[in-house]
């Protein structure tokens, strides 16, 4: 198997850099699953909001405000997952154009002005773009990167981790509001 990185890897770096990659593929996945659970959330609130007058003998106003407390928590909850989400997926958009660019300056398909190349300075442009946190993880990045090509990676696979917990604790909220729903019904 060709080496995919342009930065001098181990095998067993290759390997590893490969598998955290994979990982990174399923951010997408957890993130439509949690706008669909979502959607049909708000759907339902909206439904019942809209027809309260209606539903006012089934469902006591206790049992709609309990609803829409935790449903309030779980849209909490999802919109931290969506905000990890958008950082993953740009960690892994990061990694593929910082790579296919190196490749072509490496081939020779890019023509340079022969000047001094300052990495220092790259990562202060490239952080003076940005607002928190992305400022800080791009910084981070470039300290633990320095001493391991993988850092970023690693990092961005952390952060899938606490994605899914959200969309397990988002999934779970909702859950737990429909049984509010249904316990209520008289």
């Amino acid at each position: 198997m060709p080496q995919v990185s342009p930065i001098p890897l181990t095998a067993q770096q290759t390997l590893i850099r490969a598998a955290l990659l994979g990982m990174l593929k399923a951010s997408p996945v957890f993130d439509r699953f949690c706008g669909w659970v979502l959607a049909l959330g708000g759907g339902a609130l909206g439904f019942i909001l809209g027809k309260l007058d209606s539903l006012h003998p089934f469902l006591s106003a206790t049992t709609i405000k309990r609803f829409a407390w935790v449903f309030l928590l779980a849209f909490v909850l999802g919109f931290l997952e969506k905000l990890l989400a958008s950082m993953v997926e740009a960690a892994i958009s990061g990694a593929e154009e910082t790579e296919a660019t190196v490749m072509h300056l490496f081939k020779g398909d890019v023509e340079l002005v022969d000047a001094p190349f300052n990495p220092q300075a790259v990562v202060a442009e490239l952080r003076s773009t940005l607002w928190q946190p992305m400022r800080w993880l791009v910084g981070l990045g470039a300290r633990k990167g320095a001493s391991d090509p993988m850092a970023g990676l690693k990092y961005s696979v952390k952060l899938l981790q606490v994605q899914f917990y959200l969309a397990v604790g988002e999934i779970a909220t909702v859950l737990v509001a429909v049984s509010i729903l249904l316990a209520g019904i008289h």
